[in-house]
């Protein structure tokens, strides 16, 4: 399971997600702690929580299950492969300028960062790899959030 996945689930169920040090925490919305989630240790989760004790039955079944799907998930597995926008190397842009993919058309532009329906800003290097851009003559900005 992704971080971004476990938080979207958690959040979704009324409860809080902060990355703290080695530990992901479940929190109430008084941000009282309910359950740690190691980040560096495939399998390890904390409940020895007084909060997390006070919650009822199904609460704390919801709860375990996520935390224990992500726990087990493999640590590389985790989290989202980074993002990047993408511009030709020895080429003047404007700022904002960078490769844009039109997918109904398979053609590429160069324009603005907006991420679009059908056109594609944004790409991990697998993307690119695999709709064949030699990055080598490129270079790439990472996404930030």
């Amino acid at each position: 399971m992704k971080r971004a996945e476990l938080k979207k689930l958690v959040e979704g169920a009324g409860y809080v997600v902060r990355n703290k040090y080695e530990y992901l925490y479940i929190l109430n919305q008084d941000e009282d702690r309910l359950i740690a989630i190691n980040n560096k240790e495939v399998g390890s989760f904390d409940t020895d929580w007084v909060c997390f004790g006070e919650l009822s039955l199904d609460k704390k079944e919801f709860l375990v299950d996520l935390a224990t799907e992500y726990a087990f998930t493999p640590l590389e597995e985790r989290v989202e492969p980074k993002k990047y926008y993408v511009r030709p190397k020895w080429i003047r842009l404007a700022k904002d300028e960078v490769l844009n993919y039109h997918r109904l058309r398979k053609g590429w532009s160069l324009d603005s960062k907006s991420n679009l329906t059908n056109i594609k800003t944004q790409f991990t290097l697998d993307e690119l790899k695999e709709l064949g851009v030699p990055i080598e003559h490129f270079d790439l900005e990472e996404v930030k959030g």
